[in-house]
């Protein structure tokens, strides 16, 4: 049974899967939902929601929530999916080259790629914010530095597998 079918077939995932698919339709599709942008005073302030043209209600000055929520939606996909990519290309690079050469490269490489797991996220990001400017990069980088060390490992014990299987000692004999 391949993975999917697994995945597919199981409530818990499928739901999850549905409602992943519909945050992301919703951010996509948010300049075209709605008739003005996120903050625009559209209300009375504190409208609850429910009310004529606002399903989500209204905030402290006016504007109308639902909008709010699917533009936070894109930053919030963009953020986690920028993150995401670049943890996995940089930890399957730096776990592959410290699984391959392995001695001093691998330990000098693993203990770099500690010493950001052992940083809290929160004091991270303020040390970022400290010497860059609060910027969308920020949670990137926070979120890429502390996720690395997974893939970095996964990525590592995957390339020393390969590197001392018997497959690559008899092709190398010739």
């Amino acid at each position: 049974m391949s993975f999917a079918a697994r995945f597919f077939s199981r409530p818990a995932p499928l739901f999850g899967f549905v409602v992943l698919v519909i945050i992301v339709v919703i951010a996509l599709l948010a300049p075209l939902l709605s008739a003005h942008g996120p903050m625009a005073i559209v209300s009375m302030p504190l409208s609850p929601p429910g009310s004529p043209g606002l399903p989500a209600g209204s905030d402290t000055i006016g504007r109308d929530m639902a909008v709010g929520l699917a533009y936070g939606a894109r930053i919030s996909l963009l953020i986690g999916v920028t993150s995401t990519c670049c943890a996995l290309g940089i930890g399957v690079l730096l776990g592959a080259v410290a699984g391959y050469y392995g001695g001093l490269v691998d330990d000098l490489l693993m203990q770099v790629t500690e010493f950001f797991q052992i940083i809290p996220s929160f004091m991270l990001a303020m040390v970022l914010v400290a010497f860059f400017a609060a910027s969308a990069a920020v949670p990137v980088d926070v979120t890429m530095m502390s996720t690395l060390r997974r893939t970095n490992s996964s990525a590592r014990a995957a390339s020393r597998s390969a590197r001392f299987s018997q497959y690559r000692r008899s092709t190398t004999m010739f």
